[in-house]
């Protein structure tokens, strides 16, 4: 993660003093942290997909296509 996260006895305390509300907060921005870290770079897949031998510009298209759609799905 990008700001490394450990369980130590001050964040225990912490999460333990927490009320609904706060321990949501306090989840989302952990999910949002976990979210950016597996990013995908679109520009660097094409690349390597496009360096495998037999997959052509055609099939580059198809392939990125529906790795652009399924990225899109998971971003809703």
């Amino acid at each position: 993660m990008a700001d490394s996260l450990k369980l130590d006895r001050e964040l225990y305390r912490t999460i333990k003093g927490m009320d609904k509300n706060e321990m949501s907060d306090f989840l989302e921005r952990i999910y949002a942290m976990g979210a950016e870290d597996n990013a995908i770079d679109l520009e660097l897949l094409r690349e390597r997909i496009g360096q495998v031998k037999g997959v052509g510009e055609a099939w580059l298209n198809e392939i990125m296509g529906i790795i652009e759609e399924s990225a899109m799905k998971n971003d809703d």
